[in-house]
């Protein structure tokens, strides 16, 4: 009863004011997140000047895909393939022209049944929402300026729907440990730059790359060119020996034999010593006459011992 008067005389507590507060800016950061990200981007084949821009609105440019280069990217992937020495330069139509050839083919939909007569048509079946949280396209690369961008459709799956979206990045490319890798300047996930979110960027990166189907041969090609650098609508690479360097993981170490028993024997082991097992007799010695050992014992006058005319093995 008292709890009741103090709350109705003094208000709610420093606790609870405090809770309160961090909850609503935790749900205001949430909603504010996912219209960012349900917010439309506006696809255009050029960016408008910047007096014609809307404020607020990201906007994205699909790169060029010109499939008459087709023989030229495959003269080019072959000497990447093969490590030759030397320069060699690639436009945007050339890359997209490559990854659209390694894109994986859907199957086929299964055909409906017929209707039945007075009766409609039947529907086809809705597909399945994915278990990933985010599913994407093949990417689409566009290089502008001495920026490298790639962007792609891609759908946020929730849990009983479905949401298109557009996520793009533009960056440029550093020397890693083992080859060149791609670094974003910034990342956007429909409207929403992810590149202002710690940590964010770094995981949505490599969840593309784990789940976008690259052949291993490709990799091993990207890990021969020595220098990648961007002008204009261009990229330039140079490869000088045509050698992938080599990792910088430590070796694996190989495992050692494992020491002899120290209850084995050497005889035991090389059973084919063969002057050490010879049994051929040894001449017989005369017995000892009673004059060359007058004082010895019977025992003493016996034959030598088994030890001194066979040898063990």
């Amino acid at each position: 009863m008292s709890r009741k008067i103090d709350r109705a005389l003094y208000g709610p507590s420093f606790f609870e004011v405090t809770l309160g507060a961090i909850l609503s800016i935790l749900l205001g950061a949430a909603l504010a997140f996912l219209f960012l990200v349900f917010k439309p981007v506006e696809v255009v084949k050029e960016l408008p000047k910047e007096e014609d821009r809307v404020e607020s609105t990201v906007y994205y440019v699909e790169g060029k895909d010109d499939t008459s280069r087709d023989r030229q990217w495959m003269h080019k992937r072959q000497m990447l393939l093969d490590g030759t020495p030397g320069a060699m330069t690639l436009s945007e139509d050339e890359i997209n022209a490559s990854v659209n050839a390694g894109r994986p083919k859907k199957p086929a939909p299964k055909p409906l049944p017929r209707a039945k007569p007075g009766e409609p048509a039947p529907k086809p079946a809705a597909e399945p929402v994915p278990d990933e949280l985010i599913t994407h396209d093949v990417p689409n690369v566009r290089i502008h300026e001495g920026i490298f961008q790639v962007g792609m459709p891609a759908n946020l799956n929730l849990i009983t729907f479905s949401v298109p979206l557009i996520l793009q990045a533009q960056g440029s490319f550093v020397k890693g440990d083992t080859m060149w890798e791609f670094a974003p300047t910034s990342v956007y996930l429909g409207s929403m730059p992810l590149h202002r979110l710690p940590g964010l960027t770094h995981f949505l990166i490599n969840k593309i790359v784990d789940t976008t189907p690259v052949p291993d041969a490709a990799w091993a090609a990207w890990k021969r060119v020595d220098n990648v650098s961007l002008g204009g609508r261009l990229m330039h690479l140079t490869i000088v020996n045509g050698v992938a360097p080599a990792s910088t993981e430590p070796a694996a170490e190989t495992p050692q034999p494992a020491p002899a028993s120290a209850t084995s024997t050497a005889p035991t082991a090389v059973p084919t010593a063969a002057p050490a097992t010879e049994t051929t007799p040894a001449p017989s010695t005369p017995a000892a006459t009673p004059t060359a050992a007058p004082s010895a014992s019977p025992a003493t006058t016996a034959a030598p011992t088994p030890a001194t005319t066979t040898t063990s093995p």
